[in-house]
């Protein structure tokens, strides 16, 4: 089947970047549109521009901007009166339409935004723009200048982007593209022909991108854009466009004006205001739909987040203080930028009096209509009839009034005298005197009274003693009421209850181990038996203690322990090693010696032999150990009893066959050819096994190997069997070495000028042999001019079918290959 294959005639354009790319506006800040008319309002007209008609377009209709007529010594200006502020509105774009024709060339057209609003008669030279202007300029430059003979900048038409105050073509700081007429994709002769061309200018905080397009339906007229960057626009700026014809004469014109800029938030901070100190003051204006708001600082704010909020100022020094407040209000819109406004509010303080008044504790004074029941500073403000209020300040303090407190005691039926009053009851007493200043003293009486005290004691005697209690002896047991006087001089009763000793007797309970002694009351006992002591008690009164004294016995116990052979022990603090009997003496509770007779018996030792066998590389892992070597392991490990058991482990570890070495016949010219490997290192003692998947079984086994490749042949794999260990696989990559890809380029241009430097195109370069085709090349009349079949030969040199060399020009062609198809045009270059 054959396969069309079409060789396209490309035109490259410049590519937008990230850095020069701006969002998509849709505020249009300000446009100069129409069909048959022009509206032009808010626009302003200098020098020669004016509304008419050229023959860029097929109408008559007065609906293009001349900025100058096709004569010499020609200007014209037209800019927005209104500027836009870039120093919160950082990004804009303009769109028009340019026309630079009739005449024989002059200076050019020019995209300005600058600082001032050009309003006088300038001149015909320097494409029109004010000397004094700052700002960015983006020039459309279609006369080449010279200076002392050398041309300034590069071969006009060019575009320039220009930044600083006024112009100068030979300024070396500006970003250029220069026309390069030999070149069609960098030719720029559409920028002076007699159609309208088509012109982008996109800013963003200093990167500024130029795009321009043919208006003409030329193929080889291609898009051109210019890149740069400048220091950022800050301030008012006003856009509009300039131009002049200098000595010779040039129609310039432009039309279809739009011009979009990010929407301003509307913003008012409200008025300068002065205030009286305390006053609560309106800022800001009404809330504008779709805007947020951020006043700055918060101090004193009803709030910092709406458009109008209050703020209640405060001074108290002598002189006004300046509060400035910033606010700064946003759209609620992508495609906008934020404005800042401020406002001043001074507060004036108000004058003030201080007075220092005294007044008795408890009353109140009044101060200028103001009533003070309370020491320290008090504020007050007197309204003025005009001005701010007036400030009160009263310093209150209390007059000298001492205040005494007396605490007494009395014993019940006494009486107190007080400053000459007698009281016999237990209570508090005010005793009011006036004093010198007028106030009131108060002395207080806390009297307390004492009632009669009662208690009771007890004493124990031994029979036949006595005791002295406050002056009186008593020697028999009883109840005695004891009149006495407490601390305060008043009578206390106290009940005495005495008491006779009785007799004291205890017994002691204690053993003894056979052959011990015992010590009671300072006599020493080694006989069991029963002993009684005449003792004293602390009254002196006699007490008989008795001893029963008994015998201990001693005590045997017996226990068994297991343990591994070669294991130490520690029992009862003692290391053990062996086997055996072993007797350990302890003093039992009873205080005699206790005899432990322990026994202790060896578990056995369990021991196994294991043969393995591994490959090389391969392992075996005991107790965490891996064993890779050959040779005889002593291996110890835990047994079921806890005891250590004994592996003997014989290891043999046989060597892998060696790795295959396989030659080919690759790389294969395309798919579908048949592979053929040959293992070079084989050894009659291995088989051999050839896969295509390392995972799957292999497709064949032998020394030899063949298998028809197709596109899903990625690797072959080979791995020599000793019938014990297998090698490690030899991995073959399958390549095609000429693959035929449909979505190659084809050449558009040859320079067959035996240069040795783009003179053919090789088909069978391209297609490799393996896909069949067929070219046809056709002349400018549709004539067939060249063909060629694969197979044949497969060079185009820029020669027909006899081959005779074919005129230099453009060339249809149409390819035609296995599926698919391609056809565009090659031009034919050879000088």
């Amino acid at each position: 089947m054959q396969r069309l294959f079409l060789i396209g005639f490309l035109i490259f354009t410049g590519l937008f970047t990230d850095r020069y790319s701006i969002y998509s506006q849709t505020n249009l800040f300000a446009s100069i549109q129409g069909t048959t008319s022009l509206d032009t309002t808010n626009w302003h007209f200098n020098g020669d521009a004016a509304l008419g008609d050229t023959g860029g377009d097929s109408d008559a209709y007065p609906n293009e901007v001349v900025l100058t007529p096709n004569q010499a010594d020609k200007f014209g200006q037209v800019f927005f009166k209104t500027p836009i502020n870039l120093a919160t509105c950082t990004k804009w774009k303009v769109e028009f339409e340019m026309r630079m024709y009739d005449g024989s060339s002059a200076d050019g057209i020019v995209f300005c935004a600058i600082n001032e609003l050009p309003t006088s008669y300038f001149g015909g030279g320097s494409m029109g723009i004010p000397v004094t202007s700052h700002g960015l300029k983006v020039c459309f430059d279609a006369y080449d200048n010279y200076v002392s003979g050398v041309q300034c900048g590069g071969n006009n038409p060019e575009i320039q982007v220009a930044y600083g105050t006024g112009y100068s073509e030979c300024d070396n700081t500006m970003t250029r593209r220069t026309n390069n007429t030999s070149v069609w994709a960098t030719n720029m002769n559409y920028l002076t022909d007699k159609d309208y061309d088509k012109v982008t200018i996109t800013y963003n905080n200093g990167a500024v991108q130029v795009v321009t397009s043919s208006g003409s339906t030329n193929p080889f007229h291609t898009n051109q854009t210019l890149n740069a960057t400048v220091t950022p626009l800050n301030g008012a700026v006003y856009f509009g466009f300039t131009a002049s014809t200098g000595m010779l004469y040039q129609t310039h014109s432009i039309r279809n004006v739009k011009i979009y800029a990010d929407l301003p938030a509307t913003n008012n901070a409200g008025l300068d205001q002065a205030v009286c100190s305390g006053q609560t003051v309106q800022l800001g204006t009404a809330t504008t739909t779709n805007h947020t708001y951020l006043w700055n600082p918060a101090t004193a704010l009803s709030s910092a987040v709406i458009s109008n909020p209050t703020a209640t100022l405060s001074n108290t020094g002598t002189t006004p203080v300046e509060y400035i407040y910033t606010v700064r209000t946003e759209r609620n819109n992508a495609e906008s930028c934020y404005m800042v406004d401020t406002v001043t509010v001074t507060v004036n303080p108000g004058p003030s009096i201080t007075e220092n008044i005294s007044f008795c504790q408890g009353s109140s004074v009044t101060v200028r209509g103001n009533t003070i029941t309370t020491d320290g500073a008090h504020t007050f403000f007197i309204p003025a009839v005009s001005g701010c209020d007036t400030t009160l300040i009263v310093n209150a303090s209390y007059l000298s009034a001492p205040v005494s407190t007396t605490n007494a005691t009395i014993c019940s039926g006494d009486t107190y005298s007080f400053n000459g009053t007698n009281y016999s009851t237990a209570g508090t007493y005010n005793h009011t005197i006036t004093m010198p200043t007028g106030c009131d003293s108060v002395a207080t009486l806390v009297l307390t009274v004492s009632p009669p005290l009662t208690g009771t004691e007890s004493r124990e005697i031994c029979p036949g003693s006595s005791f002295t209690y406050h002056g009186q002896t008593y020697s028999s047991a009883g109840t005695f009421n004891v009149n006495i006087q407490n601390a305060q001089g008043c009578d206390s009763i106290v009940t005495l209850t005495v008491t006779l000793s009785s007799l004291l007797r205890d017994t002691t309970y204690a053993s003894v181990c056979p052959g011990g002694s015992y010590s009671f009351n300072g006599t020493t006992y080694t006989t069991a038996g029963n002993y009684d002591v005449n003792l004293s008690t602390a009254q002196g009164c006699d007490s008989v203690q008795t001893l029963v004294l008994t015998y201990s016995n001693s005590v045997n116990t017996y226990d068994t322990l297991e343990k591994c052979q070669n294991e130490i022990i520690t029992y009862q603090g003692q290391n053990i090693s062996s086997a055996g009997n072993y007797s350990f003496t302890f003093t039992a509770v009873s205080g005699c010696d206790s005899i432990l007779n322990l026994t202790v018996i060896d578990r056995p030792v369990v021991t196994t032999t294991l043969t393995s066998t591994l490959c090389q590389g391969e392992k075996i892992t005991y107790n965490n150990q891996d064993y890779t070597t050959t040779g005889t392991y002593t291996i110890n490990i835990a047994a079921p009893n806890g005891c250590d058991s004994i592996i003997i482990l014989d290891l043999i570890v046989f060597d892998l066959p060696a790795k295959p070495l396989v030659t080919t016949n690759l790389p294969l010219a395309c798919y579908g050819e048949e592979f053929a490997g040959e293992v070079a290192n084989a050894a009659v003692s291995n088989d051999y096994y050839w896969y295509l998947d390392i995972n799957s079984a292999a497709y064949h086994s032998g020394i030899k190997s063949t298998y028809v490749v197709d596109e899903h042949t990625q690797n072959i794999y080979v791995q020599a069997d000793n019938g014990t260990c297998k090698s490690a696989f030899e991995v073959i990559p399958i390549t095609v070495s000429q693959l035929f890809n449909d979505k190659f380029e084809m050449p558009n241009v040859i320079t067959p000028n035996a240069d040795g430097l783009n003179d053919k195109i090789d088909f069978e370069a391209i297609f490799g042999g393996c896909v069949e085709y067929e070219v046809l090349i056709f002349n400018r009349w549709g004539n067939l001019v060249f063909n060629q079949k694969s197979g044949g030969s497969s060079v185009f040199e820029g020669k027909d079918m006899n081959g005779e060399d074919l005129t230099d020009g453009t060339y249809f062609y149409k390819i035609n290959y296995e599926n698919g198809e391609k056809q565009g045009f090659v031009m034919i270059v050879r000088k």
